[in-house]
């Protein structure tokens, strides 16, 4: 395993995780505004994740007066550049080796982002911990989270919410 390398991918090499995924029945959307990384064992991609926006759809409770073309879902919001971490995989030959979690500490450690969240399995909130990610009350998440996340639980995946923040600053 001596030549595991880590990267970050650009926009013009999604198509090679999206490949990744494909080829292990991996169901992920990708945008072009996601960030993606992968670990190589060679020229092979054996792992990726991608950490992508989450979009607010939560209506202001604000009326923005004067301004009539605009409703209650065009206000501007803190949350507009809310990130998830998701879709992480690794090829079923490799794992059980820590290659998860050191692509995820590369993804953490090469990001300009102060704050991702994530939905762990609750079996992986120890990982997730150990990476400085902390549990967090769904009702305390932003309104984007927290939707996603009961998207998710409604489905029946026994899955927690964490947020990372980034103390390098």
């Amino acid at each position: 395993m001596t030549d595991l390398s880590y990267k970050s991918l650009s926009a013009e090499h999604l198509p090679l995780a999206k490949k990744f995924y494909k080829e292990h029945s991996q169901a992920t959307k990708m945008d072009r505004n996601d960030q993606v990384f992968a670990v190589y064992d060679k020229q092979t991609m054996v792992g990726c994740l991608r950490i992508a926006r989450v979009f607010n759809a939560e209506p202001k409770s604000l009326i923005i007066s004067n301004t009539p073309h605009l409703n209650e879902f065009d206000a501007p919001s803190p949350e507009q550049d809310c990130r998830l971490l998701r879709a992480v995989f690794v090829s079923p030959e490799y794992r059980g080796k820590g290659i998860a979690k050191e692509l995820i500490q590369f993804a953490l450690d090469n990001t300009d982002l102060t704050q991702i969240w994530t939905f762990p399995y609750t079996h992986l909130i120890e990982l997730y911990s150990n990476l400085g990610f902390n549990k967090q009350d769904d009702q305390q998440a932003p309104h984007s989270i927290r939707t996603a996340f009961e998207r998710y639980t409604s489905q029946g995946r026994s899955i927690s919410i964490m947020r990372w923040l980034d103390n390098s600053s």
